[in-house]
C-alpha cells in the first residue's frame, strides 16, 4: 500500500513539473520579452526583400544611364554615382524617399533613351565596348527586379508582417509593375537599334531569357 502511495505522489509530481507555473496557480501567460518570433521572422523578411529590391533597382538605373552615356558620348552618370553606389551597396534598407528618387531618375533615363533610339543616333566606334556591358547589365538588373515582384506585394499585402516597411512596400507595389513593363518594352527596340550599331549583343539577349518567366 505505500509502494503504491509512493509512486502515486511521484507521478504526480512529474505531472506538475511538465505544467507552466502561471497554469498551476491559474495565473496569466506572459510573452517574452523579446517578442513573438514569428513576428520578428517576418520583420527581417521585409528588410531583406527591401534592401535586395534597392540593389537590383540601383543596378538597373545605372545600367540605363550608363547606356544613355555610351550612345551620346556623355558623363551624366557621374552625377548620381554616389546616390546609386549607396543603394547598391545594401548595408541597411532604404527609405521610401531614396526609392522615390530612384524611379524619378529610372523614368527619365528610360525616356533619354527612347529618344536616342527614335532619332536612331548613330554610336561611335569606341563607345561599343561600354553600350554592350551596359545592355547586359540593364537586362540582368531588370530581371532581378521582375523575381522581387511577387515578394513585395505579398509583404505589402499582410501589413502585419511589413511592420514600420508597409509605406515603402506600397509605394513599390504601385511603381515597379510599370518600371518592369516600360524597361522590358524597351529591350527589343534597344537590341534592334545597338545590334545595327554593331554592338554585341550575344549575352544581353542570354540575360534577357529571364524576362519572359
Amino acid at each position: 500500500m505505500k509502494k503504491l502511495q509512493l509512486k502515486s505522489l511521484i507521478l504526480a509530481v512529474s505531472v506538475m513539473a511538465t505544467v507552466p507555473v502561471q497554469a498551476q496557480f491559474g495565473m496569466p501567460s506572459i510573452p517574452s520579452v523579446g517578442g513573438n518570433s514569428n513576428s520578428t521572422k517576418s520583420a527581417e523578411t521585409a528588410a531583406q526583400v527591401i534592401i535586395k529590391t534597392q540593389i537590383a533597382l540601383a543596378n538597373f538605373v545605372a545600367a540605363q544611364k550608363q547606356l544613355d552615356d555610351a550612345i551620346n558620348g556623355t558623363n551624366n552618370y557621374e552625377a548620381s554615382k554616389e546616390f546609386l553606389d549607396r543603394m547598391a551597396k545594401g548595408d541597411a534598407a532604404a527609405s521610401k524617399d531614396d526609392f522615390e528618387t530612384v524611379v524619378s531618375m529610372s523614368k527619365e533615363a528610360s525616356e533619354s533613351l527612347s529618344k536616342d533610339v527614335a532619332d536612331n543616333k548613330k554610336l561611335e566606334a569606341k563607345n561599343k565596348s561600354a553600350a554592350s556591358k551596359a545592355m547586359v547589365n540593364y537586362v540582368i538588373a531588370l530581371v532581378s527586379t521582375k523575381s522581387l515582384v511577387n515578394s513585395i506585394q505579398g509583404l505589402a499585402g499582410n501589413p502585419m508582417s511589413a511592420g514600420s516597411s508597409i509605406g515603402t512596400l506600397t509605394y513599390l507595389v504601385s511603381q515597379l509593375p510599370n518600371l518592369i513593363s516600360s524597361g522590358a518594352g524597351s529591350t527589343a527596340s534597344l537590341f534592334k537599334y545597338l545590334t545595327a550599331n554593331g554592338v554585341d549583343m550575344k549575352e544581353a539577349k542570354k540575360a534577357a531569357d529571364g524576362l519572359g518567366k
